[in-house]
């Protein structure tokens, strides 16, 4: 999936660039208001009280030049020349104006920019960029000499040359008092031309990239914030389950349902494939022990240091101390301490041992916990991590819990490291069988925690998981070669009425 957006990013930009050499190759979209070129819908110009084209003395230069109504308003949307859709270059808007030498109390034109909005109407016309450039007709704007042609001249914000993204240059005529009229002729902008006269005259194949990122709208999660581009969830659909047996190193009653949370994180991206940040959702779902256990993870590869700030959490113990970044001290791997009380996350209804364990007592709603790691960069600056995609993997995810309020008591998935905090003297003590690179499993290689990549019902309490999930025992034992499939829903596979099923 990573590998396909970072394709996706690399087309991207060679889509950038290919356009970019178009434009310096087609650098002008032009309108001389000559008789083969006069705005119509073949060629996508637009006018508004643009009365005619003229050859008189007033000319300006060729055959003919466009004029505009009599002058009487100051809005912008009175009398106007519209352009196609383009997409901007760098350089100078140009054209030629001349007032006809009959009274006004004054003039004025307005260059704008309209963007391409593809939730507008049936022109797809956005608001127009307000104020762009305003020339205002200097004196005489009546009488003998006003008619003299002016030169306007008029750059393309650095904005929007050169940013793939498609508009229209509005050019505005405005004045108040008198019967003057404009003419204008010999329009230049630099850029490409961008309708199509067969669809409407709407723009060609965009690519339409509104936060100048690289990565197309369409491709882009954050299409207004260049920042972040892709998401990246796992489990890609629903939620993972994580269940634990917290009697470790004793192999216990082995029903799973210690701590039962479920989880889904989204790891956020930028346009290089740079993690920004990943968002969690932590939900504590049952509890079936007596022990009040504290749950965490690492982030396996990264440093502490890596990690900008942790934000949305707020964890507290007497066993507890944080870096200023809300990573966990002391550690040189980013670690996250989500909950220190499960019991204060899922309490207890009363009545019964245990929380959603027992189906005759009384259910309690779960709350979710949502938080998000934010990476740093290279100054210490976020978002816009270090860390890239081609270097991650859900994988990374090393969820543990600390038992009863014992920090050096962690329990993690089987054949994951533990973090610098855990007692290491516990490791070979009762049925733990862990060693160096292959930890927290019993001699026949049955686990005390479990990883699911989906959403699965967990056994009642005191029932034996192997009960529950019929081949999860052979699926274990054979190290993850046989029954890959074995929590999946499948009568075969599971003894339902040893499960804990929400109605």
């Amino acid at each position: 999936m990573n590998n396909n957006k970072a394709m996706k990013t690399i087309k991207n930009f060679i889509i950038a660039a290919v356009t970019m050499l178009t434009m310096q190759l087609e650098a002008q979209v032009t309108m001389d208001f000559e008789p083969n070129n006069l705005p119509s819908n073949a060629n996508c110009w637009a006018m508004g009280a643009i009365t005619g084209f003229y050859s008189a003395s007033t000319v300006i230069s060729g055959g003919l030049s466009a004029r505009t109504n009599q002058l009487t308003s100051s809005l912008p949307t009175s009398t106007w020349v519209k352009s196609p859709w383009l997409k901007p270059g760098s350089g100078n808007i140009t054209f030629k104006v001349r007032l006809d030498g009959n009274s006004g109390t004054s003039r004025s034109l307005r260059v704008r920019f309209i963007p391409y909005d593809a939730a507008a109407g049936t022109f797809k016309e956005g608001a127009a960029i307000a104020d762009s450039f305003t020339y205002i007709f200097a004196a005489p704007i009546s009488g003998t000499g006003s008619n003299n042609v002016r030169n306007v001249s008029y750059a393309i914000p650095s904005s929007i040359a050169n940013t793939n993204n498609v508009y229209k240059v509005m050019v505005s005529f405005m004045g108040v008092g008198g019967t003057g009229r404009c003419f204008m002729d010999d329009l230049v902008i630099p850029g490409t031309y961008w309708a199509d006269p067969t669809n409407s005259c709407l723009p060609m194949a965009l690519f339409v990239d509104a936060d100048s990122d690289g990565v197309q709208d369409s491709d882009d999660a954050y299409p207004n914030d260049a920042q972040r581009a892709y998401n990246n969830f796992y489990p890609e659909k629903g939620n993972g389950t994580l269940m634990f047996e917290d009697l470790w190193p004793a192999v216990g009653d082995y029903d799973f349902n210690d701590l039962v949370v479920a989880y889904r994180f989204n790891t956020v991206t930028d346009a290089n494939n740079n993690i920004v940040e990943i968002n969690y959702e932590i939900t504590p779902k049952a509890i079936g022990a007596s022990f009040n256990n504290g749950f965490g993870f690492m982030l396996n590869g990264i440093a502490s240091d890596k990690i900008y700030g942790v934000e949305g959490l707020k964890t507290e113990a007497k066993w507890l101390n944080l870096n200023k970044n809300g990573t966990e001290a002391d550690q040189k791997t980013a670690t996250i301490i989500a909950f220190t009380s499960a019991n204060e996350i899922l309490p207890n209804p009363g009545g019964s041992s245990g929380v959603n364990v027992d189906p005759k007592a009384t259910y309690v709603k779960p709350n979710t916990l949502s938080f998000s790691v934010k990476f740093r960069d290279a100054d210490g600056k976020a978002p816009n991590g270090e860390v890239s995609m081609k270097d991650y993997s859900p994988e990374i995810f090393n969820p543990f819990i600390i038992i009863n309020q014992e920090r050096g008591q962690e329990l993690h998935l089987a054949g994951y490291e533990p973090t610098e905090k855990a007692d290491t003297k516990i490791f070979g003590q009762v049925d733990d069988n862990s060693k160096e690179g292959n930890y927290y499993k019993t001699k026949d290689n049955l686990p005390w925690a479990l990883n699911i990549p989906a959403e699965i019902p967990y056994a009642t309490e005191k029932t034996d998981f192997v009960k529950a999930y019929v081949y999860f025992a052979e699926w274990a034992k054979s190290k993850g070669e046989i029954y890959k499939d074995w929590y999946e829903e499948n009568e075969k596979y599971r003894d339902y009425e040893s499960l804990y099923i929400v109605k």
